[in-house]
């Protein structure tokens, strides 16, 4: 609810601010408000268009100050625009394949994508690929950049499919999930995860330490439940 009254309150003097804010504050706190509030947001922030060919673009995410965005290319680079002006203002070459699933990582400022069995970490500010982890199957990134140095990737199909906590410094799979539709979210410093399964089999919510994998807390809940730390990762 923060992020979303603090879109209002920026909406008359930052209206590109307060978009992204409702753009978080949506994915946080889903409901009638914050989409409103969005939708507001969206009626508001200046339009900027892009120098680009929409085709060749495969994922687009704004940094998380609001003022530049990212976008991923079928041929494997990532531009970074301005969203003041829609000027190009770098062009990252990576490897063979497209740029997908791009996400920013809010405490460094550094950029995920998957492309080819593969997940990419660059460096926005110097321009640069950082590493490739190359992974044995088409895992893809679903969220990443909430927790530090850590994505939440998933290997479909969608329907039945393996979860896991991918550590981009170490590039290394952590707490592999069975089988299954798996809902997670990471504390803000990647050291706790609420991990709950959509299946139905194992209905409830888990409270994991990352760095144990010990289960520190269980709930019962219904199939389907899901929760969200609160942006300083002090409570649920």
């Amino acid at each position: 609810m923060r992020l979303i009254l603090q879109s209002k309150a920026l909406l008359a003097r930052e209206p590109s601010l307060a978009l992204l804010l409702a753009i978080e504050g949506a994915e946080r706190e889903p409901g009638l408000l914050a989409n409103k509030t969005l939708l507001e947001a969206m009626a508001e922030a200046p339009a900027r268009e892009l120098a680009l060919d929409a085709e060749d673009v495969r994922s687009a995410r704004y940094d998380p100050t609001g003022r530049r965005i990212a976008t991923g290319h079928s041929d494997g680079a990532v531009r970074i625009w301005s969203s003041e002006d829609g000027a190009l203002l770098k062009t990252m070459r990576g490897p063979k394949g497209a740029a997908e699933n791009l996400r920013w990582i809010l405490s460094t400022g550094e950029i995920v994508t998957w492309s080819e069995k593969a997940v990419h970490l660059w460096d926005a500010e110097a321009g640069k690929e950082i590493r490739s982890i190359p992974l044995e199957a088409d895992w893809y990134v679903e969220s990443a950049g909430k927790w530090g140095r850590r994505a939440v990737v998933w290997n479909p199909p969608q329907t039945l499919r393996f979860g896991a906590i991918l550590n981009l410094e170490a590039g290394t799979l952590e707490h592999l999930l069975p089988k299954g539709r798996y809902y997670i979210d990471l504390q803000a410093d990647g050291r706790l995860a609420i991990v709950g399964d959509r299946s139905g089999e194992q209905p409830g919510l888990q409270l994991r330490d990352l760095r144990t994998g010990e289960t520190l807390h269980s709930w019962r809940a219904g199939s389907g439940a899901t929760a969200k730390f609160t942006p300083d990762g002090k409570s649920l």
